[in-house]
């Protein structure tokens, strides 16, 4: 069934290759882990890809990396630990293993960490163009072999109508709208100010998620930007 699901999602309905669209897929959720991006963007924007066009999965592969994790990002999801907290679990651990255990750190657990300050000192290397060519690159990659899938489902050979029947498959699969946090809160910010009008029209869009919607809906498709301050929405509000 997800095998089913998945092919749906990238289009992939005439040819069946279980063992070659698993691996593309796998290699696809690879890219996921190392992009950090957008689940819900990225899978709407690959109906756009077209298969016998090398510039346009060039465009799609920019457009992807605008819908991952900054280097930014990336360091704050990496950072869950000072130094200072690193050298003491480290001290613990050398001095008082027993104790350590009580507080669930074992070996394994500071491997994890060192793991993690590795990664972190990375990344504090890295400049921001170096990440987007890496994140640019790694789309680049594994929409070319996506494209190539593509071709086998019309036999190498150009097919508009095939075409068109995968890009409105994708389209009926892939939300463009989702429920997020930003937009969660613009919802309420709106209903507190008493713009019925603009809460109606986030209700619409959530009820109706596949539909293009308008320019000015855009923002309500779009994850947060990510200079904005991580967003907590509670059950309250």
């Amino acid at each position: 069934e997800l095998s089913r699901l998945m092919c749906a999602k990238l289009g992939l309905v005439h040819k069946s290759f279980p063992s070659e669209d698993r691996t593309l897929v796998d290699a696809l959720f690879d890219v996921f882990t190392e992009t950090g991006a957008d689940f819900t963007c990225v899978f709407r924007a690959l109906a756009g890809v077209k298969p016998f066009d090398a510039e346009s999965q060039h465009e799609i592969a920019h457009q992807l990396a605008g819908f991952s994790e900054t280097l930014e990002q990336v360091k704050r999801r990496v950072s869950t630990f000072t130094e200072a907290q690193y050298e003491m679990v480290r001290m613990l651990l050398r001095e008082n293993p027993a104790q350590a255990r009580l507080y669930g750190i074992d070996d394994g657990a500071f491997a994890k960490m060192t793991a993690e300050r590795e990664q972190l000192a990375k990344l504090n290397a890295m400049t921001d163009a170096e990440r987007l060519e890496a994140v640019r690159a790694a789309w680049g990659t594994w929409i070319a072999a996506y494209a190539e899938r593509l071709k086998e489902e019309s036999d190498f050979v150009p097919d508009a109508a095939k075409e068109a029947q995968r890009h409105a498959l994708m389209q009926r699969t892939n939300p463009k709208f989702v429920l997020r946090n930003h937009v969660a809160q613009k919802a309420i910010d709106f209903a507190t100010a008493g713009d019925s009008f603009a809460v109606e029209n986030i209700f619409k869009l959530l009820t109706r998620p596949f539909d293009e919607g308008t320019a000015d809906d855009l923002v309500y498709a779009l994850p947060e930007d990510p200079s904005t301050p991580p967003l907590c929405v509670s059950c309250s509000s």
